[in-house]
């Protein structure tokens, strides 16, 4: 350093200068992430920890290497496109594309740095990955047991509640974060490690494959098969899924059509006798006014009637909407988990809002409980908006195999073209998007600039968001009212 009574810190901890960021597998054994504070920088470059401050072997000398400095400069046609472009998306891309080009040569510099230090210890007879492996095995006698059948099972259980199939690697990645610390004396040891256990839960599965005709490679599987075909279940969830088709086939009775009115057709079903109801609809075509006029119709008739719906926001609306008590799906569900009876009495309507966001275990715990109550159920939704958080799918397949109600024409816009565009935009089509062009709806961004444009004022909108839900929001206030109890009347 040229200048007097600047230390090796300084330098790198000029503020005209952007903040580091910790980089590189290192980072995890020491305990930090994010941006280099610099307390811990100038511990690090004092061979100290930068978080516990404990000596990390033994101290620097004056003329100590204590690291090694790398400049990554782009070539000049690079710079010079970055900086005069007048276009902030490729000035993004040029900056997006140089980060990229310094942490793959990052990568290549540690990598050469450790075979390098690998082999000159290994020129003086010391083997790295055997003197590692022997201090731990000599030195650590804490190194906790696992029981392997038991993380195998909670690697199964864990992978049942995302999806009804998955991949080998789906258990590894389960089995990775449940490892505890210190399991193996090093990184090909713990992955080894991860790979037994995966493999041990993947012979629990049932092997889901497809049909292809040969040629057949040696291991008896298709050359047209790709790697992530074959996948694997359990028994358990195909026996829940199988038992949620066939009570939905037995129970869902044809629909019946004769006013003209689908919307009427749908109440007139709610208010039946038939143990379930589908009814599907896109967004904003009446779905809930059809249910508050079934809902109606039911409480004139006496008869019980409880919404539920995947969250306390929607529960809200759907009570204020429907003027019904409304519960969540889970709270719900784990009220009627403890003994006693339930407060519904049998004939009961169970109205499941947003169904296709119902997970299938719950699904399945409530028909559990229809049956054993006699509870009617009707199911609402959308199999083309969002699906279950975790494994799901089963309303989407009702609406494919079940008799159902279809209420298709949008009625929640003012402007006849926002109608159309909706059902295209639902349906993947690519002139939605042309619609909301047409009329000035889209604003777009570069990922890389979205931080800037985050803290200037929004530009002005038309309607509010795409497809024109944000105003409807205001004017259904959803949300203000309150939910009503979740008890029988």
């Amino acid at each position: 350093m040229s200048e007097r009574g600047r230390g090796p810190a300084d330098y790198y901890l000029d503020p005209d200068e952007p903040a580091g960021r910790w980089w590189g597998g290192g980072q995890r054994a020491l305990g930090v992430s994010g941006e280099v504070a610099p307390d811990e920088l100038r511990a690090l470059l004092e061979g100290r920890h930068p978080e516990t401050d404990r000596r990390l072997g033994r101290s620097f000398g004056e003329k100590s290497v204590r690291g090694f400095d790398a400049t990554f400069s782009a070539p000049k046609s690079v710079s010079v496109l970055w900086a005069l472009t007048p276009d902030p998306w490729v000035r993004a891309e040029v900056l997006a594309a140089h980060d990229s080009a310094v942490d793959a040569a990052m990568g290549i510099a540690a990598a050469d740095l450790h075979g390098t230090w690998a082999q000159q210890a290994l020129d003086i007879g010391v083997d790295v990955s055997q003197l590692t492996s022997e201090h731990l095995a000599r030195h650590d006698r804490s190194r906790p047991q696992l029981d392997e059948n038991a993380l195998a099972s909670e690697a199964l259980r864990r992978v049942e509640q995302e999806s009804s199939t998955w991949l080998v690697a789906d258990l590894a990645r389960h089995i990775a974060t449940l490892l505890p610390p210190g399991v193996a004396a090093n990184a090909i040891e713990h992955v080894d490690v991860i790979d037994r256990i995966a493999v041990r839960g993947a012979a629990r599965c049932l092997e889901l494959a497809p049909d292809h005709e040969g040629p057949y490679r040696r291991d008896g599987r298709s050359v047209e098969e790709h790697v992530t075909d074959r996948r694997l279940t359990t028994d358990l969830v195909l026996g829940q899924e199988r038992m949620l088709q066939d009570w939905a086939l037995s129970r869902a009775h044809p629909t019946e059509s004769g006013s003209g009115d689908p919307q009427a057709d749908a109440a007139k079903a709610i208010a039946g006798v038939a143990s379930l109801v589908v009814v599907v609809g896109p967004a904003g075509t009446g779905k809930t006014r059809t249910t508050a006029g079934a809902v109606q119709s039911l409480q004139a008739q006496g008869r019980s009637v409880v919404g539920l719906a995947p969250s306390g926001k929607a529960a809200d609306v759907l009570g204020h909407e429907a003027g019904c008590p409304t519960d969540t799906l889970a709270g719900f569900l784990t009220r009627h988990r403890g003994p006693g009876a339930s407060p519904w009495p049998s004939g009961t309507a169970v109205l499941v809002d947003e169904a296709g966001m119902a997970p299938t275990q719950d699904l399945a715990e409530l028909v559990g409980l229809a049956k054993r109550n006699w509870w009617r159920i009707v199911a609402v939704g959308d199999p083309a908006q969002l699906p279950a958080v975790g494994r799901g799918g089963v309303f989407a397949h009702w609406c494919d195999t079940v008799h159902h109600h279809e209420i298709d024409t949008p009625r929640r816009f003012l402007e006849p073209w926002e109608a159309e565009a909706s059902l295209a935009l639902r349906a993947g089509e690519t002139r939605a998007v042309d619609a909301y062009a047409e009329h000035g709806r889209p604003h777009t961004s570069h990922p890389a600039a979205r931080p800037q444009s985050c803290r200037r004022p929004p530009p002005p909108c038309r309607g509010g968001a795409v497809g024109g839900d944000h105003h409807v929001e205001r004017r259904n206030g959803a949300g203000d009212q309150p939910r009503h109890p979740g008890q029988a009347p």
